[in-house]
């Protein structure tokens, strides 16, 4: 089912999820090991980190890191303050790209193409940060 969590100062931790997710911490971390649903999850000074994803994403930090391993679609939308954003692509998931830093970097090393195959997994990444810098690459893992 769907979970609703809010902490001032704690981490949140959550394994596996086919439920949506609300989740804030105003100090602490917030992990998920896989999520099949939508995720909407905002931390003051923590950091977010989610291994596998099929849902929609909805990040906000305001001096946390965004890690994102494995990506295998959905509209992906990440805000940091000063947090870097390192995000992993899954093999075969075609990926849309709307990515700004004020001050930081933006790397991405993902291979090139005119656009999706007719039975390729699609991704769309908007991910904006005032002074964090901003990677996307292949993911190294896999779902499972």
């Amino acid at each position: 089912g769907d979970v609703n969590a809010k902490t001032g100062s704690g981490d949140v931790s959550i394994g596996s999820a086919g439920g949506r997710l609300d989740l804030v911490s105003g100090s602490g971390d917030i992990a998920i090991r896989r999520t099949d649903a939508g995720v909407k999850a905002r931390t003051g000074s923590g950091d977010l980190h989610i291994d596998a994803s099929t849902g929609d994403l909805e990040l906000m930090t305001g001096t946390g890191d965004v890690v994102l391993a494995a990506v295998h679609g959905g509209q992906v939308q990440a805000r940091t303050g000063t947090g870097d954003v390192s995000i992993g692509i899954a093999g075969g998931v075609a990926t849309y790209l709307d990515l700004n830093s004020v001050t930081g970097d933006v790397d991405v090393d993902l291979e090139s193409t005119d656009g999706p195959g007719d039975s390729e997994a699609t991704a769309s990444l908007s991910v904006h940060s005032g002074s964090g810098d901003i990677r996307v690459k292949r993911a190294k893992v896999s779902l499972s």
